[in-house]
């Protein structure tokens, strides 16, 4: 009995013992599976640390390096490659600022160029007539090649008066522009007597200090018609006017102007007298 007791305890304790080895096998290798797991399924110490630290700056708004780079404008390697050539020093094309100003500047001068055509065109037409001077009918007072400036409104509110220097339609041929000073107002008689001129039956010859020369002894006599002038040049003894022509008289409506200024040549510049 003592036997089969000792080797009941014997067997006991051996059995004890093996469990408790096994158990702690057992716990070892569930230990070095949950490492193995651990090691799979969690990152390294360090990579936590990288990880957290660009959550951190992630949340904290900061951009990570390669967005910096974008942010800085630092073009990509590949972005490098298709950048647009800088122009050379000096060479730079204008800014759309000053195009835009040389295009404002041209229309502003084209306007100007426009009003001024169109001025000169009104003042040609309705206001001055400019002519030159061709013969030498009108010398001293006018002399070949002098440029005139009419004063078309000059009759607008009154009439011609004797000693006007007038420029009209040629009585005979009205395409001509013709010069020349009024003698006889409408209604006159006039007469001309050794080359001087007599007014209504005036005794006193008319003074006219501007002529030329003195004139060739020749005798007329003319009546004035309404609306109309009777016309002569200074130079009295070279100038074709009323005593020459078939129609002796200007009319009235075909007087364009009243010779107002010479501006040529520059030291003749005077006012028509």
């Amino acid at each position: 009995m003592a036997g089969t007791e000792n080797e009941a305890k014997v067997g006991e304790t051996a059995g004890t013992e093996n469990e408790a080895k096994a158990g702690e096998e057992n716990k070892e290798a569930a230990s070095e599976l949950a490492e193995n797991e651990g090691a799979v399924s969690k990152p390294a110490e360090g990579e936590k640390e990288a990880v957290s630290d660009a959550k951190k700056e992630s949340a904290l708004g900061e951009p990570l390096e390669s967005e910096k780079e974008g942010a800085l404008g630092e073009p990509l390697e590949g972005e490098k490659e298709t950048a647009p050539d800088v122009p050379a020093e000096g060479k730079q094309s204008p800014s759309p600022t000053k195009k835009q100003e040389t295009i404002k500047e041209i229309i502003s001068w084209v306007k100007v160029i426009l009003l001024a055509f169109l001025v000169s065109e009104v003042l040609n037409r309705c206001v001055i007539l400019k002519a030159e001077i061709p013969s030498g009918s009108m010398e001293k007072t006018l002399l070949i090649g002098d440029r005139l400036f009419g004063n078309r409104l000059a009759y607008l509110f009154s009439e011609p008066k004797r000693g006007d220097i007038i420029m009209f339609d040629y009585p005979d041929d009205e395409s001509k522009l013709f010069i020349k000073r009024i003698i006889g107002l409408p209604g006159d008689h006039i007469e001309i007597i050794e080359g001087l001129v007599y007014i209504n039956g005036s005794k006193t010859p008319l003074e006219e200090p501007y002529l030329a020369e003195e004139p060739n002894a020749e005798r007329f006599s003319f009546d004035v018609p309404e609306n109309s002038y009777f016309v002569m040049g200074d130079n009295r003894n070279r100038s074709l006017d009323s005593r020459y022509w078939k129609n002796s008289f200007v009319s009235k409506d075909k007087i364009h102007c009243k010779a107002w200024l010479r501006f040529w040549p520059l030291p003749r510049i005077s006012v028509v007298k």
